[in-house]
């Protein structure tokens, strides 16, 4: 999926010297930011290393993690089609959760007393806390224990970052 996207201006995307007009492309692999004109790959953020990702009515956005050739960051990008990015990214990544299952890789366990699941690395939020760092699902103050945010209805799914 390819999508014409407009920078929000962020720490992150000031940091990388991002302004204007790009193309957002959702591979397999991972989320591609390229210039619009030439094509050219600025910059890829592959699944592994996106925390978190969420969309509003009018953007799309992922939180980098620092082994990302960005670094690490908020990077918010405006679209007509913030709702497809997010379910293109959505199917993708439970894809390669099925496929890590079936190959027998092992996940993070989750805490049994906490509700909230980060949809991104599965790291509980209870654990996100102990770093200082608590998002909130816009509109919900609870998310149903052993759902993650793409499992709840829409203005469950996207993700606040305070």
């Amino acid at each position: 999926m390819r999508t014409r996207i407009t920078i929000f201006p962020t720490d992150a995307s000031n940091r990388c010297k991002l302004v204007g007009d790009y193309t957002l492309q959702v591979c397999s692999e991972g989320i591609h930011l390229l210039n619009c004109t030439t094509e050219q790959l600025l910059y890829d953020w592959p699944y592994k290393m996106i925390r978190r990702y969420g969309r509003s009515k009018n953007d799309f956005t992922i939180e980098a993690g620092s082994r990302c050739a960005s670094g690490e960051g908020t990077f918010t990008f405006k679209s007509s089609v913030p709702e497809e990015i997010f379910q293109q990214v959505d199917r993708i990544r439970a894809h390669l959760s099925q496929l890590s299952n079936i190959e027998g890789v092992k996940k993070p366990s989750q805490s049994m007393g906490n509700e909230y699941v980060d949809v991104g690395t599965c790291i509980t939020y209870a654990e996100l806390a102990d770093f200082g760092v608590q998002p909130r699902a816009m509109g919900a103050s609870r998310v149903q224990p052993g759902q993650s945010y793409a499992d709840q209805p829409t203005e469950y799914s996207t993700i606040v970052f305070e």
